[in-house]
């Protein structure tokens, strides 16, 4: 209540906000390091035939990251799990990774920016059928895109779209098909993002060097400035 405004990245988390501050909220996308997170010249699967699938973020029930393996095993798909687990997700993280039957599972504990990059490099795809985020997309998803890897995922925006406050409209994004919940339909979109793959791909790229750090630096600014600009119009009708 005290700040001069406050960000979301995400849809669903104006509500969160009474509505006495609603006034105070400026959609703001994550930024991406876009020259850090960059695709390489050639990806191992146009040798190899073969898309690989990544899951990036922590290993919680929250991420439905189990939901991505059964659908890579039935499209007979390798797929790498990157992030840790908390205390009190262990159970789940036993009973659906390391429990695993799936030969084609590789398990990350963690990674530090250079070695995701990496494993950016060496994926194709990017699985993210989260319940919720704190953006849309998240930050996780955002450096996946910029390295040129499409995205099968829940979109946030998809189920916030009935407020008329201004906010972009993100139920759609260049280079990320929307999927629910379920084993079949993301096994479904991952069939259909493989057909156009090179489209998809540099659609996803294309959308994260909208959001880079530069061109999202600039968008804070402007807030800045319009909020500025808002106080002294005030103060001078009053």
């Amino acid at each position: 209540k005290g700040s001069e405004f406050s960000t979301v990245g995400c849809k669903m988390f104006r509500d969160v906000f009474p509505s006495s501050c609603r006034n105070k909220l400026e959609w703001l996308l994550h930024g991406v390091d876009t020259d850090f997170f960059k695709p390489p010249d050639v990806r191992e699967s146009r040798f190899s035939g073969q898309h690989r699938l990544l899951c990036v973020g922590m290993k919680e029930p929250r991420k439905q990251f189990h939901l991505a393996i059964e659908a890579a095993q039935m499209l007979d798909l390798p797929i790498t799990i990157v992030g840790p687990e908390h205390d009190h997700c262990k159970e789940y993280a036993l009973r659906h990774f390391y429990n695993s039957k799936y030969d084609k599972l590789t398990l990350i504990e963690d990674s530090n920016k250079n070695k995701l990059r990496e494993i950016h490099n060496t994926h194709d795809i990017l699985v993210h059928p989260s319940l919720c985020e704190t953006g849309n997309p998240c930050l996780a998803v955002m450096e996946a895109m910029s390295s040129g890897l499409p995205v099968v995922g829940t979109n946030m925006d998809d189920y916030y779209n009935d407020h008329q406050d201004g906010f972009p409209d993100f139920s759609t994004i260049p280079g990320f098909i929307n999927c629910i919940n379920d084993v079949e339909d993301i096994a479904k979109r991952i069939k259909i993002l493989i057909e156009d793959y090179d489209n998809r791909s540099k659609a996803a790229r294309d959308f994260a060097l909208e959001h880079s750090w530069p061109k999202v630096c600039k968008r804070i600014l402007d807030i800045f400035e319009k909020r500025k600009s808002e106080d002294y119009n005030k103060s001078r009708s009053s």
